[in-house]
């Protein structure tokens, strides 16, 4: 490996070049260690600073390699295969320097690179930053392949998943749907509930209202009935007290009627008891009196007995009208009867003729009674 220490000035005044040598078919094996100077004194780029080699033969082939390294004032270049593969010198070759975000601003003198015969390939251009573009290139294509792939497995792994997703949804939304039909279906089912509850409700009170009635109505029936029954009672026996007066003043008429006809059974017989049949019939007179007072006292129970069994019914007004009735007949009887004392009065004081009281008269007088 043949290694050259070059100086070279940023100035670019060298009068002299410097010559490195090589031979077409080299591999690394021509090294370039350069010492940089800035008007004759040592120069150190700063920190970062980057190298490249750049070269143009005779022919125009242009040659660029950013594979030089930096150290301090020194830069280090193995020289690549590319500016070795033409023959003849190359007297524009010079290092090209970079100092920040790759902005190649500042180069050295130019030296001479005299490559020798040799066998080796064609020579053709070469510019390392472009395989280095290239390779770049290359990787970052397969990287993209890579990255590709991938992404074609996570869209279809993405579209699996939204097609499950898009299942999901939809599965959702028809039970979404079919929830909401089923809480309409409650909704509507409670509501008519609500309307059974109240109807029901309406219809208890209505049922217990007219319980409260029907029990009221059977109370008041049975005080009615009651009230009726002791009323009809009552009647009954104020029409039983009004039929014995009755029987009491048809009594008392027959005795009339009876004395009547003892008094008319013969002139001589009521001439010598004239006194007799005259008190006689003052008796019956007062007797037939006193049975028209009982009848119409009884009448007049009657009356008040059937005002008092209007309400009981029919039975006590039928009661009521026999009591009148038989008012009505004890007063044809005491009517008779007071005839019949008149008469024997009459016969007695001489102002009217006797006449005998046949059997059909004292058998009307006593039906009349009853």
């Amino acid at each position: 490996m043949a290694t050259y220490e070059l100086t070279l000035d940023i100035r670019k005044q060298a009068i002299i070049p410097k010559v490195a040598y090589g031979r077409i078919g080299d591999h690394d094996s021509c090294v370039l260690i350069v010492t940089l100077q800035d008007d004759g004194k040592a120069y150190s780029p700063p920190a970062g600073t980057k190298a490249r080699f750049e070269c143009v033969d005779e022919c125009g082939r242009v040659v660029r390699d950013a594979q030089a390294t930096v150290s301090g004032g020194k830069i280090t270049y193995t020289v690549c295969d590319e500016a070795l593969a033409l023959m003849g010198a190359i007297k524009t070759a010079y290092f090209r320097l970079c100092k920040t975000a790759d902005v190649w601003t500042e180069s050295t003198e130019s030296f001479v690179l005299d490559v020798k015969r040799g066998v080796g390939p064609l020579p053709k251009s070469y510019i390392g930053e472009i395989d280095v573009a290239l390779q770049i290139l290359k990787q970052q294509g397969a990287e993209y392949q890579a990255a590709e792939a991938d992404r074609q497995a996570n869209e279809s792994v993405r579209e699996s998943n939204e097609t499950a997703r898009v299942s999901a949804e939809s599965d959702r939304a028809r039970a979404e749907r079919e929830r909401v039909e089923d809480e309409a279906g409650r909704v509507s089912a409670e509501e008519a509930r609500c309307r059974a509850e109240t109807a029901r409700q309406k219809s208890e009170e209505a049922r217990a209202s007219a319980e409260e009635k029907r029990a009221a109505d059977t109370e008041k029936a049975i005080d009615d009935a009651v009230s009726a029954t002791s009323a009809a009672n009552a009647s009954a026996e104020a029409a039983d007290d009004a039929a014995e007066a009755c029987r009491t003043a048809a009594d008392a008429a027959d005795g009339a009627a009876a004395s009547a006809n003892t008094a008319a059974s013969g002139l001589e017989e009521l001439k010598t008891q004239t006194e007799g049949a005259k008190d006689a019939a003052a008796a019956a007179a007062a007797a037939a009196l006193e049975a028209k007072d009982g009848a119409l006292a009884s009448a007049a129970a009657a009356d008040d007995a059937s005002a008092r069994a209007s309400a009981a019914g029919a039975s006590s007004e039928a009661s009521a009208a026999r009591a009148t009735a038989a008012a009505e007949s004890a007063e044809e009887a005491a009517e008779a009867a007071t005839v019949a004392a008149r008469r024997a009065n009459e016969a007695a004081d001489g102002t009217l003729g006797i006449e005998a009281i046949d059997d059909a008269t004292a058998i009307a007088a006593i039906e009349a009674l009853f």
